[in-house]
């Protein structure tokens, strides 16, 4: 990938928010001790209704996040304008060719972890008009599931360590959930990687809400531009929901102290760690050199050619959806032999 400097933190919709939460108790990424009341301040995050939280645009992602230019990471360089669409901005690529009927294999990467989780969708390209028509719910149309590995005792995610790309990937047990999803039945996998619970007070009770000033469904300020942080309330939440889950940007400053491995303790996790450091929030080696490997299946009966692969990640932390498009050729899965 081209990395956050060449553009590849850039695809996403803000503010994105669901109505009410449909997502299944286990499947939480942020403060899961927290099963509603005032302390429960995600609880109109996207992810907490996955699929549901309305995106700007095509589907593939909107640059810098929307129209507003946020000091809250992922702005538009200024190849591209603020708020343009991936399909308007992006050239087509050499597709990737896939047989209906075949497991594929798909991969993402963590710069800033703002738990949720994600899917993998295909939209149909019409021959001639493949950039018209390609919107959220084409994508829908085609939800992808994971595979099961029955050979290896179930479903599970690949965990790669970008600087040593040639050691054995770790495995991680997946978790999906496809109740309470968009569309009905689609199948969403967690994010893995566990940010931190930096705000938990003396019982152990997440307290982000109170410190954040998110309590009694009092939900996220009203995005404000500016990098004024002092003069700037909704940046003030930002950066206080970002330091409970482990982003610490006043260590991050000071370059003679470098910053800890993951969360610095299994018990400052949101969620047990799939490998010893392999948790955070941003900046972190742990989340910058880790890629997640998934495994999808190519429905059988899916009509041969162009599609788009919409990835779709529905974050937790963040008012944020992020998304991304790559380019696919569908081929007719072979026919048996006559004998």
């Amino acid at each position: 990938g081209t990395g956050c400097c060449g553009g590849g933190c850039l695809w996403f919709s803000q503010p994105a928010n669901v109505d009410h939460p449909t997502l299944p108790h286990f499947a939480r990424t942020m403060n899961p001790g927290v099963g509603g009341g005032p302390g429960d301040y995600s609880r109109y995050r996207p992810w907490r209704s996955p699929g549901a939280a309305p995106v700007l645009g095509s589907g593939c992602g909107a640059a810098g996040g929307g129209p507003m230019r946020l000091a809250n990471g992922g702005n538009a360089p200024f190849v591209y304008k603020q708020g343009a669409d991936a399909m308007d901005a992006l050239p087509p690529k050499e597709p990737a060719v896939w047989t209906a009927g075949s497991e594929q294999d798909v991969a993402w990467a963590i710069a800033a972890n703002h738990g949720g989780g994600y899917s993998l969708r295909l939209c149909k390209l019409e021959p001639s008009k493949p950039r018209e028509g390609v919107t959220e719910e084409c994508f829908q149309r085609t939800p992808l599931r994971f595979s099961t590995d029955a050979a290896n005792g179930g479903a599970f995610s690949r965990i790669v360590n970008a600087s040593a790309p040639h050691e054995p990937p770790t495995y991680v047990k997946r978790v999906t959930v496809s109740e309470g999803t968009v569309p009905a039945g689609s199948e969403w996998a967690r994010n893995p990687i566990p940010s931190c619970s930096w705000c938990e007070g003396s019982r152990g009770v997440d307290e982000t809400a109170q410190r954040c000033g998110m309590e009694y469904g009092l939900g996220e300020l009203p995005p404000q531009e500016g990098t004024d942080i002092e003069s700037n309330p909704w940046l003030q939440q930002v950066a206080c929901l970002s330091d409970c889950a482990g982003a610490d940007f006043g260590s991050f400053k000071n370059t003679s102290s470098p910053r800890p491995q993951g969360c610095a303790a299994p018990s400052t996790t949101q969620f047990p760690e799939p490998q010893p450091g392999a948790s955070g929030f941003v900046g972190q080696k742990s989340l910058e050199e880790l890629l997640i490997y998934d495994t999808v299946v190519v429905p059988e009966h899916l009509e041969p050619g162009r599609y788009l692969l919409g990835w779709r990640w529905d974050c937790e932390q963040s008012s944020q959806v992020w998304q991304s498009c790559a380019d696919i050729t569908i081929e007719p899965a072979p026919t048996a032999p006559v004998v």
